[in-house]
């Protein structure tokens, strides 16, 4: 979360909570059940997306190497081929982590 506000390009991206009034604030076409499950993102024209694509539509929004693979990723085909992924690195996040811990 901290790397994509660092490099968040026109500040387009907002992290909300995932509880029921939170997620009906930003959009009622989010599914509250889904949203209590995985990652949701709302784009610009109030489309929603979730998993794997919604994680690549937060990436897109950065710049460099990162932000152009975001944006090919973004493409439904593409998400649907890394969701299996996605829901793997969900599943053992907290064993991954260690992964993407910021030095001190």
């Amino acid at each position: 979360m901290r790397w994509v506000q660092r490099n968040d390009l026109n500040g387009k991206v907002d992290f909300h909570p995932n509880d029921r009034d939170s997620v009906h604030a930003v959009s009622p076409d989010i599914d509250p059940i889904k949203a209590a499950r995985t990652i949701v993102a709302v784009d610009g024209s109030g489309a929603v997306f979730y998993g794997a694509q919604a994680i690549s539509l937060i990436v897109s929004c950065t710049g460099g190497f990162s932000g152009f693979l975001g944006r090919i990723c973004k493409k439904r085909f593409a998400s649907m081929l890394l969701e299996p992924f996605y829901r793997f690195f969900a599943k053992h996040r907290g064993r991954i982590a260690f992964l993407f811990h910021e030095p001190s």
